[in-house]
């Protein structure tokens, strides 16, 4: 399985991937410094200065430190059966992301629901040139992303052809490919006018001249007409 691009060099193959190698590093340092941060700072000034030796001494390290090593080697032993579980897939009409050594989690978005796709970089994942792709819908808004490829490889890529993707299958549920935009349409009056044209409204023009001039003549002719009848 690819864990570079999903995207073939063409843009027309669509693979699954998974995040990057580092990764597993970044969960050995959560699963192990955590649990050590959270034990060894008070468990040994209270071990070796506040409990004299003996056997209460040795009931505190063996209810401290065996459950600490229980928790470091269920770390060492999930961190790769975890990383081997994630999967990415980006298809022509659906993002899905899966994963999960106990419960198993598998999300499948439409690629019609993407409204905003964004790239994050905490500082552990810039020092290894990772980032994480978040997928945001109109449900979740931007406080949430509905699905994330987390800690991969050339994100900006990713994040650039998946918008493209995406206009893409939007124009072809419309029915308007990429390449085909559409013709601009220009209205009667808009559209130029030939000679014929020309000299056909200048003879339009001229008869409305020569039937304005009658009607005047004839107003004047019955003004006058009624005038005389007056007098």
């Amino acid at each position: 399985m690819n864990n570079v691009t999903p995207f073939s060099d063409d843009n027309r193959e669509f693979r699954e991937f998974r995040p990057d190698p580092a990764m597993r590093l970044f969960l050995y340092l959560i699963g192990i410094l955590i649990p050590l941060l959270c034990t060894l700072p008070w468990s040994l000034p209270v071990g070796f200065f506040a409990i004299p030796p003996g056997p209460g001494r040795t009931l505190f390290m063996n209810l401290v430190y065996i459950p600490l090593a229980v928790i470091l080697l269920l770390v060492l032993v999930w961190v790769p059966k975890y990383y081997s579980s994630i999967s990415y897939s980006i298809q022509s009409d659906w993002l899905i992301t899966e994963g999960g050594v106990v419960w198993k989690k598998r999300v499948r978005l439409p690629m019609d629901r993407v409204q905003l796709v964004n790239v994050t970089q905490g500082p552990l994942q810039r020092k290894y040139d990772l980032a994480t792709v978040h997928v945001y819908t109109a449900a979740t808004g931007q406080m949430q992303a509905e699905l994330s490829f987390e800690n991969v490889k050339n994100a900006d890529e990713i994040r650039e052809r998946l918008l493209s993707l995406v206009a893409r299958y939007r124009a072809d549920q419309t029915g308007l490919s990429s390449k085909e935009a559409p013709k601009p349409v220009h209205s009667a009056l808009e559209a130029p006018a030939s000679s014929s044209d020309k000299a056909i409204a200048q003879s339009i023009l001229e008869e409305l001249k020569a039937i304005r001039i009658l009607l005047e003549r004839r107003t004047e002719r019955e003004s006058k007409e009624e005038g005389n009848g007056v007098l």
